[in-house]
């Protein structure tokens, strides 16, 4: 072979894994390129000598990925979030498997190693699909800001700002609303659903303990009404003040307290049952809540501006 002949081999392996519409355009280039280096060689170079300068310049496969934007499934911006989502979503579904295998040991209780074993099996193994549903989303959402560009402008947002705007909110407080009226007395929702037709025997799974009825639970329905007349001080104002936020920060604080409460202090339902879920939800909120608080704390420790304008 001559030296011609090795460069055009060369470039016709590069160029054949390109995109058509490159593959001209990159050819040229890459011979022209590619014969320039070599005339350094000498007058006269060698078929060995042009094929020790396309090595030397990078296998086929790496050089044509220098002329093709770079697949990629999670853009690099994203890549802290995603590792961040990735890690709390199986930490609570770790948590949340390993209360369930707690919670259905039998009585007499069992050795460490099997629950640990079936918490294995049943939850940490199978929870993998929550990695794979954010790589679907992120991918997506890549994808999304590479079709249409102009999503991804940057615009400045007032970070008090009411997520959704005043619909949204009042969205929100009427949900609250309602949460609390089922919290009074879930019963009264079965009977709705129901036309009254309800079996007695599922009304009594939702008779609150009358030590939960005595203790943390009026303290509980309060903190969470609470909110309701927060949410409504910031759709008056049209956004979420400083005096505000930091209501907002104590009102989590007494919620976690009291989610805290009702937790330890004993049963929250008469039946074991509906108490076992009620207990969960108590713990999942409370986890929850606590989260919350360190990212906020988090957050603002983080944010130190230096500098000033004007």
């Amino acid at each position: 072979m001559t030296p011609n002949d090795v460069i055009e081999a060369y470039v016709r392996e590069v160029v054949a894994q390109l995109p058509r519409a490159q593959r001209s355009d990159v050819a040229l280039e890459l011979q022209a390129l590619l014969h320039e280096e070599l005339q350094g060689h000498g007058p006269a170079p060698t078929a060995e000598a042009a094929t020790a300068l396309v090595n030397a310049f990078g296998a086929p496969k790496v050089v044509a990925a220098r002329y093709r934007p770079p697949v990629t499934v999670i853009d690099p911006a994203d890549g802290l979030r995603f590792w961040r989502y990735t890690l709390v979503g199986l930490i609570v579904i770790w948590a949340l498997g390993l209360v369930a295998q707690l919670q259905a040991a039998p009585a007499g209780g069992v050795e460490a190693w099997r629950v640990l074993s079936q918490w294995w099996g049943s939850t940490v193994l199978p929870s993998f699909w929550w990695p794979g549903v954010l790589v679907v989303a992120f991918g997506a959402s890549a994808w999304g800001r590479r079709r249409w560009p102009d999503t991804g402008t940057w615009r400045p947002l007032d970070p008090h700002r009411l997520v959704g705007g005043r619909a949204a909110t009042a969205l929100a407080v009427l949900g609250i609303a309602a949460g609390l009226a089922v919290l009074a007395d879930p019963r009264w929702l079965l009977q709705a659903l129901w036309g009254g037709r309800i079996a007695p025997v599922a009304l009594e799974a939702f008779v609150y303990a009358e030590r939960f009825r005595q203790g943390p639970g009026p303290v509980l329905w309060f903190v969470l009404a609470l909110h309701i007349p927060l949410m409504l001080a910031a759709m008056v104002q049209g956004r979420w003040t400083p005096s505000l936020r930091r209501a907002d920060a104590a009102l989590h604080v007494l919620v976690a307290a009291a989610a805290a409460w009702a937790l330890l202090d004993g049963p929250v339902f008469t039946a074991t049952v509906s108490n076992e879920a009620m207990r969960l939800a108590l713990l999942v909120t409370l986890v929850w809540i606590v989260g919350d608080i360190g990212w906020r704390w988090h957050q603002g420790r983080r944010w130190a501006p230096a500098i000033r304008i004007g």
